[in-house]
């Protein structure tokens, strides 16, 4: 029997030594590896400047305008400005927001960085003017709106249609006055920087094919004209710009039509 008690023996320290080997991982386990290897930044933060209002773009940046907040470590942008202000110690350090210059809109709560400031205002992108919405085949050309008493006072405003009565064009019979173009469409009144609306101005942009551009800039450039405003209830979905059908008016058949003596 004395012989047979050493394995039973052996086999319980075997099973007290995997049992002990375990619990020693579970510690070490449960002490480290909880612990993740994101470099220790997680629960870190950081203070960076803020819009505290939206700020259109061009805008110098003012106190007025930003404030700090603090964000977590991992998700601010390498290169946010951490300052409002430099310190009276370095009038001249790099990571204050105040003299930048809005590259962009900046809605409120934007994390102001070196990517959407500039540090002057030479270095702001161009500002993009409206286009004119062309439509295919036809090209914008201005034409000019003349005086008060060219351009129906004033009145003509876009998506008008307007007749041109002239007289004067080379090598017509003197006297004679004539509906040249129908259906001159109106589709802005005056340079990009107008108002686009009612008023006089000092030209009118069409949208027709190239041919009739130089048909309207010859004739505008030769004659003495007047616009025809015409009434809304009169347009139509296809009105083009076309010559005018009337025959016009001269001495003799205004004269003739009025009973003028002669």
């Amino acid at each position: 029997m004395a012989t047979e008690a050493r394995p039973r023996s052996n086999r319980l320290l075997m099973v007290l030594g995997i049992i002990v080997a375990v619990v020693a991982f579970l510690i070490v386990f449960l002490l480290y590896g909880t612990k993740g290897g994101g470099g220790g930044t997680s629960g870190q933060t950081t203070s960076v400047v803020v819009a505290a209002v939206d700020i259109p773009v061009g805008t110098q940046i003012s106190e007025q305008l930003v404030t700090t907040v603090s964000v977590s470590a991992a998700t601010a942008p390498a290169d946010a400005f951490s300052a409002v202000n430099c310190p009276k110690d370095q009038p001249s350090c790099t990571n204050a927001a105040v003299g930048q210059f809005a590259a962009v809109a900046l809605p409120k709560n934007t994390i102001l960085s070196q990517s959407n400031v500039v540090s002057s205002v030479s270095k702001l992108p161009p500002v993009k003017k409206p286009y004119l919405d062309i439509p295919t085949g036809d090209v914008a050309v201005s034409v000019p709106a003349g005086g008060e008493l060219q351009a129906v006072g004033g009145w003509i405003q876009p998506g008008d249609r307007v007749d041109v009565i002239a007289t004067g064009l080379p090598g017509e019979k003197s006297g004679v006055w004539k509906t040249v173009f129908e259906n001159l469409i109106i589709q802005r009144v005056g340079p990009v920087g107008s108002a686009n609306t009612q008023g006089l101005s000092s030209s009118y942009i069409l949208y027709v094919p190239l041919a009739q551009a130089e048909e309207v800039t010859y004739f505008f450039a030769n004659s003495t004209y007047k616009m025809a405003l015409k009434s809304p209830t009169d347009y139509k979905p296809d009105d083009a710009l076309t010559p005018g059908t009337t025959a016009g008016v001269d001495q003799n058949a205004f004269n003739a039509k009025y009973g003028v003596p002669k």
